[in-house]
C-alpha cells in the first residue's frame, strides 16, 4: 500500500492561511479606484475660466474633513484609503439613498450682482451595477433644499464587471445674484448600494462664465393658455 504523502507542517499551514486571510481584507477594503481623472468635458467649463477647488481631502485619505451619517448604527462601514472611500452596506435592507450619507459643509459665493456657477462632480465605482446621488443642498435649516432648486444627481454604476466598473458625473447649479454667502453641505447618498462601493473622488469649483455643457436648472416659469375662440 503506497504511503500517504506527508502534510504540510503546521506552522507552514497556518502562514498560507494567514496570508490569503490578509490579502483578502486587502481587496476587500483596498478602494479600486482608476486615477482621477477631469471633470472639464463633462461640465464643460474652459480651463482658463475653471477656479481653485473648494473641497476639502477629495480623495478621502481621512474623516477629519468628511462627516457621515447613518439612519441606523451599523448598516454600513466606511474606510478611508486617501485614493477614495470604500462604502461597505452590512444591515441595511433599505435601499433609501440618504440613510447613508457622506458630507462636507461648505460656503460658496452667489455672485454679487451677476450669477455664480458651480459643479459638484464625482467618480466612483462598484462591485454590482448601482446608482448614488449627490447634490449641494441647505442642510437642515433649509430642509436639505437643493442649491439652485434642481434634483439631485444620478449617478449609475455599471459594476466592475464591465471594464474598471467606474463613472463619473457632475451637480451642476447656479447661485445668486446675491451679496451674501451661500451656506450648506456637499451630501453624498449612498444609502441605495448593496454591495460593495468605492466613491473615488469628488471635486467642487466655479466657473467664471456660464458653463456651455447642458445640465444647469433652467428657470421654471408657468403661462397659462390663451382662451380658445368661440
Amino acid at each position: 500500500m503506497p504511503a500517504m504523502p506527508a502534510m504540510p507542517a503546521m506552522p507552514a499551514m497556518l502562514t498560507v492561511l494567514l496570508w490569503y486571510l490578509t490579502f483578502q481584507t486587502f481587496l476587500r477594503w483596498t478602494a479600486a479606484c482608476p486615477a482621477s481623472q477631469s471633470f472639464n468635458d463633462i461640465w464643460g467649463c474652459p480651463s482658463e475660466s475653471l477656479g481653485p477647488e473648494l473641497l476639502r481631502d477629495t480623495a478621502f485619505a481621512s474623516r477629519n474633513a468628511w462627516g457621515s451619517y447613518l439612519k441606523d448604527t451599523g448598516i454600513a462601514s466606511f474606510s478611508f484609503t486617501g485614493n477614495g472611500v470604500v462604502v461597505e452596506p452590512i444591515a441595511d435592507q433599505d435601499d433609501t439613498p440618504w440613510h447613508v450619507q457622506l458630507t462636507q459643509p461648505i460656503v460658496l459665493d452667489q455672485g454679487g450682482e451677476d450669477y455664480a456657477y458651480y459643479a459638484l462632480c464625482v467618480q466612483a465605482s462598484s462591485q454590482e451595477a448601482g446608482s448614488l446621488q449627490f447634490a449641494v443642498d441647505a442642510d437642515g435649516a433649509l430642509n436639505f433644499a437643493v442649491a439652485g432648486g434642481g434634483l439631485r444627481q444620478q449617478l449609475r454604476l455599471r459594476g466592475n464587471g464591465d471594464g474598471d466598473g467606474s463613472s463619473a458625473g457632475c451637480f451642476q447649479f447656479r447661485l445668486g445674484p446675491s451679496i451674501y454667502e451661500y451656506q450648506g453641505r456637499v451630501a453624498l447618498d449612498l444609502g441605495a448600494f448593496v454591495e460593495r462601493s468605492e466613491v473615488c473622488h469628488v471635486s467642487l469649483r466655479r466657473c467664471a462664465v456660464r458653463p456651455a455643457a447642458a445640465g444647469l436648472t433652467p428657470l421654471r416659469r408657468c403661462y397659462l393658455a390663451a382662451p380658445e375662440e368661440a
